[in-house]
């Protein structure tokens, strides 16, 4: 079982009304596997993984990042980070900028976003459908609610991505500490 001791409580904040604990659980289930398998089959429909993806998908959002910031942002170290973006930069997904010597940033190439909007046509057409179905108003409530939605979301994944980061600094500091404390004479 997960550990969930982080939780003070459940992170909808609907414990007063057991309805809404039972819808936000069922849309939560739903919509990470359903994000999961989308991103997955996207990648691979594009060739690529679902961490060069994911690296693509920020640089969407932050047009230019150093690869420092691009882990932090996709929450692997920095030597996967630089791996999956030389991949990315030997298939033309992405390019560096800036001369070799400086701190050099990571961009998408230029085609980058049409080839991954084409991608996701299959999807995009039945959900601008769907919203072309609701009353005007409807939409605007539903709208607003995706929109919390995903800041929820991505308020978590953030936060569980900064915890992942301060594990791995932690980790990082034991093993440097081990690496440069003096070994005693009678020790091999």
């Amino acid at each position: 079982m997960p550990d969930r001791s982080f939780l003070t409580a459940p992170p909808w904040a609907a414990e007063d009304d057991p309805l809404n604990a039972a819808i936000a659980d069922h849309l939560l289930q739903r919509l990470v596997t359903a994000a999961t398998l989308l991103h997955r089959g996207n990648a691979d429909e594009l060739g690529l993984d679902p961490t060069m993806l994911a690296i693509l998908e920020v640089l969407g959002v932050v047009p230019e990042l150093t690869v420092a910031a691009l882990a932090d942002r996709v929450a692997l170290s920095h030597a996967a980070t630089s791996r999956a973006v030389t991949r990315l930069e030997e298939r033309a997904w992405v390019e560096r900028l800036g001369d070799p010597g400086e701190q050099r940033v990571v961009a998408r190439a230029v085609d980058t976003t049409t080839t991954i909007d084409a991608s996701r046509q299959d999807v995009r057409s039945p959900l601008a459908a769907a919203a072309g179905e609701l009353r005007p108003e409807l939409r605007d409530a539903v709208l607003v609610f995706l929109r919390e939605v995903s800041d929820i979301l991505t308020t978590r994944a953030r936060s569980r991505g900064d915890r992942r980061y301060l594990r791995t600094l932690e980790r990082r500091r034991k093993e440097w500490d081990r690496e440069r404390r003096p070994r005693r004479a009678d020790t091999p």
